[in-house]
């Protein structure tokens, strides 16, 4: 998971100059900063897409993703990273109450 953690790291190293730039007053700088720090962690969410062990990692990145999306104004994919992360947790929920089902 070094990866991951290489661009999750630099996501928020990212998000972290964004909201200085933001402090700043410098919209500009806020929106350019937060869309970069969304791709690393747009990335980094992407490498676990396939993984449902590694909840909740992987919808908590996702989160983290939608939240970058917004603050860089990327709409339409924050919508599908919200979605993503709030699928999963539903199913994983679903997999928990089936499985508690089991022993009956």
């Amino acid at each position: 998971m070094s990866k991951i953690n290489q661009l999750h790291d630099q996501a928020m190293d990212l998000a972290e100059k964004a909201f200085l730039a933001q402090q700043k007053g410098d919209k500009i700088g806020f929106v350019r900063l937060s869309k970069e720090a969304f791709l690393l962690e747009k990335a980094a969410a992407m490498l676990l897409k396939d993984k449902p062990e590694i909840e909740p990692s992987r919808s908590i990145l996702f989160k983290s993703a939608a939240f970058l999306a917004y603050d860089a104004q990327e709409y339409l994919q924050r919508s599908i990273s919200v979605g993503k992360s709030c699928r999963d947790v539903a199913q994983r929920q679903a997999r928990n109450r089936t499985k508690s089902f089991d022993f009956v």
